[in-house]
């Protein structure tokens, strides 16, 4: 049975190195960097968390499609990147993201998120 120990390791592993990838994809566009930040730190992680609770709820979807022979394999991974990558494009999407110069900023967290969990 998994300890509570495991589980924390686990969760590390999980979120280090994308938390390691986010600060070196963002840090060049903070101070000191630049003069003035361009984004905003609670939207950045913000996007994190949805992220990581959406990429969760992906992992969950993806293991109970079937996985039968090969066909019905790429069928589900597929089904599994399609349904994930329609997330994303649907959240950035949104009224609040549409049409501005720091989306990108918040695009990146969201991948990371999912892609961590």
């Amino acid at each position: 049975m998994a300890s509570n120990l495991d589980f924390f390791v686990a969760f590390l592993l999980g979120i280090l190195p994308g938390l390691a990838i986010l600060w070196a994809s963002l840090r060049r566009f903070d101070r000191p960097q630049v003069e003035r930040t361009l984004f905003d730190d609670r939207r950045v992680f913000g996007s994190l968390a949805v992220g990581l609770i959406f990429g969760t709820v992906a992992s969950i979807f993806t293991l109970s499609l079937p996985t039968g022979d090969l066909a019905a394999f790429a069928a589900a991974i597929a089904v599994s990147f399609v349904f994930e990558e329609s997330f994303k494009l649907v959240w950035l999407n949104r009224k609040t993201y549409r049409g501005r110069f720091d989306t990108t900023f918040y695009g990146v967290p969201l991948g990371i998120g999912a892609a961590a969990s």
